[in-house]
């Protein structure tokens, strides 16, 4: 729904981002819980010029250097000056007027309603339930009954409870989903979890007068936009939202988008792209920007806790695991990690009807054949209502996982580094690999 060939090309200076030469160019990263935000304000505003440093600094020059900015045509006019004059009659315009590049693209409205629905997923997904309702929905968009309602590719979601359809749904709409997880062939055939979606209308969302509005039409002004922008973020977010991974809010990291650079301790930094739908002059836009957040190293976890220990003092292992999803290499289940036990492999003993009372590190040795290479380490804890205890170096670290806890120091100023890039290196990235 946008289009992201040029931007929008302004006719006074304003508030740009990475796309264009005013450059504040990192919008948080952070989302709930997630580390701290990386803004390219200041840094990336006046050219992060490369120094020869260890890390990715890219040398800054001007976006679309010899294409010149030509004015949008919705402010040639002047219409925009007339609108603001009508809202002071006092009002004065001081400075110079320059052309200034910004990284906003405009957004095709359609001509009729958008339909709003609440979705609620019976039963409740549980403490994963971000991931398994992402699950939920995928499965959900196979289904016979997604299909016979003629929801594909005509309606958007948040994997969560909102929905917004181009159509009115029938009703009442339910659609069961029997479950089961990425790495397995199909649902079991007895005993497997089943989750139903309740889609129930909400509102009829106007988009008939929305243009009336934005022009600054007085009979217009008590329209209610924020549905609209409400809906058409979800919009833009539904292809993102498949292929990337989505961290905080309209924030999708891919990738593909550039080779993930190594923050150290087991983590490492990826880029991604922020979007918002925002209401300007005769037109709604969408901001894109830039984005960088930092994304576990897939691998051995056992590893990973020993890098990131040792990469600051003090760093709290607990953190590091927490959530984090993995999968064991003696049995190749996948799991969440609960949290980090006291007890190690040495230390921990339990009863076995094989061997009687065992630690773990015997237990591993002669039930698996596999001899612990860090018996002193932490066990963790990947059990749901039962604890399960695990060494961490039988399980694999999997790909593609956002860390949300706090960066250390040293973690935080190697994300600094590769975060703050020139404006013209954002604008390339917006324009040619954005969402």
């Amino acid at each position: 729904m946008s289009n992201r060939g040029r931007g929008y090309d302004r006719g006074r200076g304003g508030r740009g981002g990475g796309g264009g030469g005013g450059g504040r160019g990192f919008p948080d990263t952070r989302g709930r819980g997630g580390p701290p935000p990386f803004r390219g304000s200041d840094r990336g505003g006046r050219g992060f010029h490369d120094r020869g440093g260890p890390r990715g600094r890219a040398r800054g020059g001007v976006f679309m250097r010899g294409r010149p900015a030509i004015i949008d045509r919705r402010i040639t006019d002047d219409s925009d000056k007339a609108l603001v004059a009508s809202f002071a009659s006092s009002s004065r315009t001081e400075g110079r007027e320059i052309k200034l590049r910004t990284n906003f693209f405009p957004v095709r409205v359609p001509k009729g309603p958008l339909y709003e629905y609440d979705v609620a997923i019976t039963p409740a997904a549980g403490t994963s339930a971000r991931r398994v309702k992402r699950r939920i929905y995928q499965l959900a968009e196979q289904t016979t009954a997604w299909q016979q309602a003629n929801m594909t590719g005509k309606v958007a979601h948040d994997s969560s409870a909102k929905l917004i359809s181009c159509f009115e749904l029938p009703q009442p709409l339910t659609i069961m989903v029997p479950y089961y997880d990425e790495d397995e062939s199909g649902p079991p055939q007895q005993g497997g979890k089943e989750y139903t979606l309740t889609i129930t209308f909400i509102q009829e969302i106007d988009t008939s007068n929305l243009l009336s509005y934005l022009a600054g039409q007085s009979q217009f002004r008590n329209y209610d936009i924020l549905p609209v922008i409400a809906a058409l973020n979800l919009i833009l977010a539904a292809v993102p939202g498949r292929t990337g991974v989505m961290v905080g809010r309209n924030r999708y990291f891919f990738r593909s988008a550039a080779e993930p650079q190594s923050l150290g301790g087991g983590l490492e930094a990826w880029k991604g792209f922020y979007s918002s739908v925002r209401p300007a002059h005769k037109q709604l836009m969408v901001n894109v920007n830039v984005c960088t957040t930092a994304f576990y190293t897939p691998g051995n976890l056992a590893r990973a806790m020993l890098n990131f220990a040792n990469s600051s003092f003090g760093a709290r292992m607990e953190v590091f695991c927490k959530s984090v999803r993995v999968k064991t290499t003696h049995l190749g289940y996948r799991k969440t990690v609960k949290r980090l036990v006291r007890h190690n492999a040495k230390t921990y003993k339990f009863d076995t009807p094989e061997y009687g009372r065992v630690s773990v590190e015997e237990y591993f040795k002669r039930k698996y054949n596999i001899r612990l290479q860090h018996p002193d380490l932490q066990l963790v804890d990947v059990g749901g209502q039962k604890t399960n205890y695990l060494p961490a170096e039988v399980c694999e670290i999997l790909p593609d996982q956002p860390f949300r806890g706090k960066l250390t120091d040293e973690n935080a100023a190697a994300m600094i580094t590769i975060a703050c890039q020139p404006p013209n290196v954002n604008g390339e990235a917006i324009v040619n690999q954005g969402p």
